[in-house]
């Protein structure tokens, strides 16, 4: 049996659905042109009236380095900043020895949670890390506003204030170390 014979279809012409673009676009092309030639013409004008006048520099320090004239003294610290000496007492502070308590408790605690983890308790290590980034916390958040009058007051290249911030980095270590130990939900 043959197959049914196909009918043809006659093909259809697709039309514009509306008026050519073309004009618009070459508008829109000669404008542009206009506003770049208008343009380069008001750059030239002023470039012509700067090279007339001529050019007087008060500034004798070189371009290249911004911070040559920065008065520094030898130690590399801004010779115009001037800050006390910190006391020998700094560290004697109630609020430094309170955070230092605070700060070996959460030692002693993390030492313990770290036994209990390597003992297989999963649950007592994760509740005593808790404690221990929850007491570091409290040590930083209790040193953090004196510190920062410190530095103020006595700068960073005094060594007791350094001493201070080498410490609470080794807090903010500790604590980074258990951030990501949370509770487990009883």
């Amino acid at each position: 049996m043959a197959p049914p014979p196909q009918e043809a279809r006659p093909e259809r012409r697709r039309t514009k659905r509306g008026p050519s673009l073309a004009p618009l676009y070459g508008g829109m092309l000669v404008a542009i042109l206009a506003i770049v030639v208008v343009a380069l013409a008001k750059k030239n004008d002023k470039a012509r009236e700067g090279a007339e006048q001529p050019v007087v520099e008060d500034d004798p320090a070189p371009r290249g380095n911004p911070f040559s004239r920065t008065a520094r003294s030898e130690s590399g610290e801004d010779a115009t900043a001037s800050y006390e000496t910190a006391p020998s007492d700094l560290l004697q502070s109630q609020v430094w020895i309170d955070a230092l308590g605070t700060a070996e408790e959460g030692l002693i605690a993390l030492r313990a949670a770290r036994e209990k983890r390597d003992a297989g308790d999963q649950g007592g290590y994760i509740d005593g890390a808790v404690h221990a980034r929850d007491l570091f916390n409290q040590a930083l958040d209790d040193t953090v506003e004196w510190e920062m009058g410190l530095v103020e007051k006595h700068g960073e290249q005094d060594p007791l204030v350094r001493k201070v911030q080498e410490e609470r980095a080794k807090w903010f270590q500790h604590r980074k170390s258990l951030r990501q130990v949370h509770m487990l939900p009883r």
